[in-house]
């Protein structure tokens, strides 16, 4: 997996023997939250990759890498100016810290 700077997420594929892209796609909610990704998190199942993006964290199945839960400042409690998941963090499995420019927020 690469995170990219305007080019979203992506992969190797070997059968193929080429990148394949993952971006936000603005008119599909449960696409990449955005195209700027900061931070890669693999869980320690090997189930869900969690991707840190300038719009939030996006949570994707490895199972199905077309839909994404996306995870932005309308789901915190609290206002948060800059919410980028600059650094993902897991505890346990899909309990997650995520590390922004002025928060420290946990998900599970």
């Amino acid at each position: 997996w690469v995170g990219t700077w305007l080019n979203g997420l992506q992969y190797y594929d070997e059968k193929s023997d080429k990148f394949i892209k993952i971006k936000h796609d603005p008119n599909n909610k449960n696409s990449l939250g955005a195209d700027n990704v900061t931070w890669i998190q693999q869980s320690a199942d090997n189930e869900t990759l969690y991707i840190g993006t300038t719009a939030g964290v996006s949570k994707m199945s490895l199972k199905n890498t077309q839909y994404f839960t996306n995870y932005k400042e309308s789901n915190c409690s609290q206002k948060i100016d800059f919410f980028y998941g600059l650094q993902i963090l897991e505890e346990k499995p899909h309990d997650i810290w995520v590390v922004s420019f002025n928060a420290l927020l946990r998900y599970n």
